[in-house]
């Protein structure tokens, strides 16, 4: 790829973090002229640039925390997961559009086991469930914390997605330990996840995940 790979990488830096959005995409414009790039490491990752070069399906990331946006897109999927990447190769991880780990981001979610909080979420019922987060700290050590959730439907809201508003269904759950509590919610409709906001641990906080068109108008 020689000198181009630079230049394309500059480019896609710009679209993905919003400076040149007009130019790069015509859809899910509101709010993205403050657009910046978050994920930490400075190195771009060239199966990033391969991924937008074949179009592959993207993720907006939003840090409630900080107001801060990225673009992730679809790296691969194994046994139902589905990996995310960013321009800077950190990952993300999903299944069913439920935050199952990350690595790269400001801490590190190995896993997330949710099957019972997914259950009650995507049939929109009233529920406790138990989930368990897996995190590997600085000095490569492992802790697991528990959390009791309650999960519950809370109102029908519209919601824009690619350019089109649906309807959906919106799901709080509400989770507790000795030392955290956080409120996850989860737009469902007709059993998928359409948007989501999730947390990811005491450091990052929670995350908005949603599925965008990067490439209309290229």
């Amino acid at each position: 790829m020689g000198a181009f790979l630079p230049m394309r990488i500059a480019i896609l830096s710009l679209c993905l973090s919003g400076l040149m959005l007009a130019g790069c995409s015509s859809r899910d414009t509101n709010g993205m002229a403050d657009l910046r790039g978050l994920l930490q490491g400075d190195a771009p990752s060239e199966r990033f640039v391969a991924l937008f070069d074949e179009q592959a399906p993207a993720v907006e990331l939003l840090f409630l925390r900080t107001q801060s946006v990225s673009r992730l897109l679809l790296s691969h999927e194994n046994a139902g997961v589905l990996t995310w990447m960013s321009i800077e190769g950190a990952t993300l991880r999903t299944r069913n559009g439920f935050i199952v780990g990350t690595n790269g981001f400001f801490e590190g979610l190995q896993a997330a086991r949710i099957d019972a909080v997914a259950q009650l979420v995507l049939a929109e019922r009233t529920g406790q469930a138990e989930r368990l987060h897996t995190y590997l700290d600085g000095n490569n050590d492992i802790s697991i914390h528990s959390y009791r959730c309650d999960i519950r439907p809370t109102a029908n809201e519209m919601v824009a997605i690619k350019g089109q508003t649906t309807p959906t269904r919106r799901i709080e759950e509400r989770c507790v330990n000795q030392t955290d509590d956080f409120t996850n919610i989860y737009w469902v409709s007709n059993g998928a996840i359409l948007q989501a906001t999730q947390w990811i641990g005491p450091i990052a906080g929670a995350l908005r995940t949603r599925q965008v068109d990067i490439y209309e108008g290229e």
